[in-house]
């Protein structure tokens, strides 16, 4: 159970509250006898991954009946968080004030586009049995990862030079965002040479980006490096590092000419 006193007002920061009628489902218009808790139907919230304190959405119970309603308690499940001056008696008309928590959105565990959900229970007087409120928060973030021209995802490439004079055909792979926030590329650091193939280095949700990726034209011939991608905006899901695999015939065969350096 989560009840505790009340402190503050708490703003609210959320996608908003849908409207409900008075437990028991009473006509629009009509005035119940006794007492009855009116409260809304379903509240929602955003959260966005890395946010350690989402904003809470407030919300009042109303005492739509005729008499007396006994606020007794309220409990919620789904990692939510409830906090209103409980226990408190309402006379017809007036209100009771709760504010609800949604739980934080982790980064690398929680995946934008998904969905918390919980249960606000209120228990109460009224006649017609305890309340309920359905809770759903909608998690905001980037989910980045690396996939070849299918869309399928992939976690290394293979860079095959050619022969001395000729480093082959750089292999490409994409940056792909699953999520409902957009992101914006900076760089990639790493031994070879990574290069944007489209202009833009916008990311939206359900987008990807184009990369190619250099032979290492240097004479330290690196066979196997990681690459690390960054990016700037809101992410669930980081983009991995990407293994880059330089083969060759265990000679010379691995290096292909001038150039090289880091990834940009």
């Amino acid at each position: 159970m989560n009840r505790t006193p009340w402190l503050s007002f708490l703003a609210a920061g959320a996608l908003g509250v849908v409207a409900g009628a008075a437990c028991g489902g009473d006509e629009p218009g009509e005035v119940p006898g006794g007492p009855a808790a009116n409260i809304p139907a379903q509240v929602r919230f955003s959260v966005t991954c890395g946010d350690a304190e989402p904003a809470a959405q407030v919300f009042q119970v109303v005492n739509s009946g005729t008499e007396e309603l006994l606020v007794r308690s309220a409990e919620v499940t789904g990692g939510f968080t409830v906090t209103a001056a409980l226990p408190i008696t309402l006379q017809p008309g007036a209100n009771i004030t709760f504010s609800v928590q949604p739980p934080a959105a982790e980064v690398g565990v929680d995946r934008g586009g998904s969905v918390k959900s919980g249960v606000l229970s209120i228990d109460t007087d009224d006649p017609r049995g305890k309340t309920q409120v359905q809770l759903r928060a909608e998690v905001k973030g980037a989910n980045l990862e690396f996939t070849d021209a299918e869309g399928q995802p992939v976690s290394a490439v293979a860079v095959v030079p050619v022969g001395l004079d000729d480093c082959g055909a750089a292999p490409h792979v994409f940056l792909r965002n699953s999520g409902n926030a957009g992101v914006t590329y900076d760089s990639a650091t790493g031994h070879h040479t990574v290069t944007r193939v489209a202009e833009s280095s916008e990311l939206p949700g359900g987008e990807s980006l184009e990369f190619s990726v250099e032979p290492d034209a240097t004479d330290a011939c690196v066979i196997n490096s990681d690459l690390s991608f960054t990016v700037t905006g809101d992410v669930c899901i980081a983009p991995p590092t990407l293994t880059v695999t330089q083969t060759g015939d265990g000679g010379e065969t691995c290096f292909c000419g001038g150039g090289g350096g880091s990834g940009t």
